[in-house]
């Protein structure tokens, strides 16, 4: 059911007030802010390259603090609009027991950025190089204190974010000079590479996801502290074991704007974050209070919940959407258990198929134009948000009446969905792929022998003989129906369009993606599902004959639909070209260099040194969630013991820096 149609008044009114404020010195404003957000938004675009500062000021207006410690989120832990004198996350517990121990010495910040990873419509590059540009700021503020001694931190994203900028400053001592600096501590850094900066705890045997920082730490070397569990592939993925894992590491964790990375970033990022979903209601609350009274309402407080209410009507309506076509998200969402975070995702994107999102995206983006342009000296006409804010409460009323609990589980749901379905089906290519490569002799072998049986005179001649033959096939029917498994479980799992567009945006000198890609171009050319189908029949079909002696039945079922199993399973395996009728009469004449000499090579790609050995993505049990946010990590630095004294990585670093302040005083 489709509701309410947005009033026209309010459209005609901000369309005059937008040609007004285009025309005048609000429009030039509004332009400028434009390539500001614009310039945030695609950041330095090398990792390497300084960020622009500000000649710094001799003493800042707040004074000199005798130490300065930044400390980094981790991905979701804080965002663009947070206080940054407000510890949180992982690093909270060092920055409060820093100021217990010091009073008055420390000067704490939490730098503001996004903290997204493909989530609110913002790439992990894009959120990192924000959180570059917000780091750097902050230290170039206090530049001009020649006495003060800075601390750095970063977790996760943040550690990522904090082990640039210490890059920066110890090779280049910028935007302060290196010898400032008392120590560097990162956790979880998604470019630990085990080369430069000491790891801490257990020993590491891989590196980062995102690979090695090319310059290292220079200068601050010595004084960089890296903390790493082996099992978190955020920070410890071995590239020769899993190349193909390491390279979309490498390529989705670049700078925006980086060469080949927008592709499959965009493929990857979802519009949608969790925060704007458990904000939306308080947006909603905000606009139908302010636009009851219209004429002493704050303007601007209403344009930015507006806008920011389209903002998530945009993402929420673009992900139904991508849910509604693409079936691995659907079966993703259906297997969720009673009372999880899955089924209440599920059954919040079955309420939204009842809305009518497009136009409460057009209403909200209405409303906050309209408040713009009388924020910036328009006269309305009397009461024209009125109408227009009962329209959008009315639309939304089923979201905005959501439980919170369930708001948070569909957003946490939701915001991850698109990001962790295409990895997932990466990572099925890859595994199921592989395995159906190396079934592939076996299956043509297969196939040739069961054409054998079929195209024998003797199979429609009662007697012995024709018993024989309908065993064989039923025997080597049931061969084909295992050898076809990874096929099936291939096909039914992956976007094979999809997957194979995103193979081929992979870096991968070994080759072995660009092959895995034309093999699964190959599959989707061929109704797999439809083929395993009919031979599941066909041995069903020939068991009951067997068991009921139906002999001509099942020799009759055998010649008619077991010819045509192998005429389409034979065509998959070659150039996809017709198979000629002579081919079943002499089957060792088939090969050809389509999916069998693709198979080959890709099998023994996965099998030489330094090479992907794509099925060790699955054994690793990588999660796409946790890879793309590392959210599930956390216990590994805040409760698993790194040392005999029992310290964690939280505990071990805030001691390391103690210990460095101690020294000062």
């Amino acid at each position: 059911m489709r509701v309410h149609t947005w009033s026209r008044a309010v459209r005609l009114w901000t369309k005059v007030a937008g040609r007004r404020m285009n025309g005048g010195r609000c429009g030039r404003a509004a332009g400028i802010g434009f390539t500001v957000l614009l310039t945030l938004a695609v950041g330095t675009g090398t990792v390497s390259a300084a960020p622009a500062l500000a000649a710094p000021s001799a003493t800042p207006a707040g004074g000199c603090p005798q130490v300065a410690a930044e400390f980094v989120p981790g991905t979701w832990e804080t965002n663009a609009n947070a206080d940054p004198s407000v510890a949180v996350g992982l690093l909270k517990p060092i920055a409060d027991e820093l100021n217990r121990r010091f009073p008055g010495k420390i000067r704490v910040r939490f730098p503001a950025y996004p903290a997204q990873a493909f989530t609110g419509g913002l790439a992990y590059g894009t959120s990192a190089a924000a959180g570059k540009q917000a780091l750097t700021d902050d230290i170039a503020s206090l530049a001009g204190c020649a006495n003060t001694r800075w601390l750095i931190f970063g977790y996760s994203q943040g550690g990522d974010i904090a082990g640039d900028v210490a890059s920066q400053i110890g090779c280049n001592d910028s935007p302060i000079p290196a010898d400032r600096v008392l120590g560097v501590g990162l956790i979880a850094d998604p470019q630990q590479a085990n080369t430069g900066g000491q790891v801490v705890g257990p020993k590491v045997s891989g590196q980062g996801i995102a690979g090695g920082r090319v310059q290292g730490f220079c200068k601050l070397t010595s004084r960089v502290a890296q903390q790493c569990d082996d099992s978190d592939m955020y920070c410890s993925t071995n590239a020769t074991k899993n190349p193909l894992l390491s390279s979309i590491g490498r390529l989705v964790t670049q700078p925006p704007g980086a060469t080949g990375s927008s592709a499959l970033t965009g493929a990857l990022t979802s519009g949608l974050s969790s925060s704007q979903l458990t904000q939306l209601p308080g947006d909603l609350s905000t606009i139908t209070n302010l636009t009851a009274g219209n004429g002493s309402a704050d303007m601007p407080r209403l344009a930015e919940a507006a806008a920011r209410t389209g903002q998530t009507l945009q993402g929420l309506e673009d992900t139904a959407s991508w849910v509604r076509q693409n079936p691995a998200a659907q079966k993703q969402l259906a297997a969720g258990a009673p009372g999880s975070a899955q089924q209440s995702a599920n059954s919040f994107l079955g309420t939204l198929s009842e809305l009518d999102l497009d136009g409460a995206v057009n209403g909200a983006a209405s409303i906050a134009n309209t408040a713009q342009a009388i924020a910036a000296g328009g006269r309305p006409p009397a009461g024209v948000l009125a109408q227009p804010a009962q329209d959008l409460a009315a639309v939304t009323a089923p979201i905005a009446g959501s439980p919170a609990d369930v708001l948070s589980q569909a957003g946490q749901v939701l915001s991850i969905l698109k990001p962790s379905v295409v990895i997932d089906q990466i990572t099925n290519v890859g595994t199921n792929g592989l395995a159906l490569a190396r079934n592939v002799p076996a299956i043509g072998d297969t196939l040739r022998r069961l054409g054998e049986v079929l195209t024998n005179p003797a199979l429609l001649v009662p007697g012995p003989g024709q018993q024989l033959l309908i065993r064989e096939a039923h025997r080597l029917s049931g061969d084909l129906n295992n050898l076809f498994r990874p096929f099936v479980v291939l096909a039914a799992n992956a976007d094979l369009k999809l997957a194979s567009g995103l193979l081929r945006m992979i870096p991968d000198p070994s080759g072995a993606s660009l092959i895995a890609a034309l093999i699964v171009d190959l599959l989707s050319q061929v109704d797999v599902v439809g083929l395993a189908k009919e031979i599941g029949e066909l041995q069903e079909a020939l068991w009951h004959g067997i068991e009921t002696s139906d002999w001509l039945g099942a020799a009759g079922r055998a010649a008619g639909a077991g010819l045509g199993v192998v005429s389409v399973g034979l065509r998959a395996l070659g150039s996809g070209e017709k198979t000629p009728t002579s081919a079943l009469e002499a089957p060792s004449a088939t090969s050809s260099p389509g999916l069998t000499s693709l198979a080959s090579q890709f099998v023994e790609l996965a099998g030489s040194p330094g090479a992907d050995n794509l099925a060790d993505i699955a054994a690793e049990g990588l999660d796409a969630a946790s890879f793309l946010t590392s959210g599930t990590h956390v216990s590994a630095y805040t409760e698993k013991p790194i040392d005999a004294a029992g310290h964690t990585a939280v505990t071990w670093l805030t001691e390391w820096a103690a210990a460095k302040v101690q020294a000062l005083t």
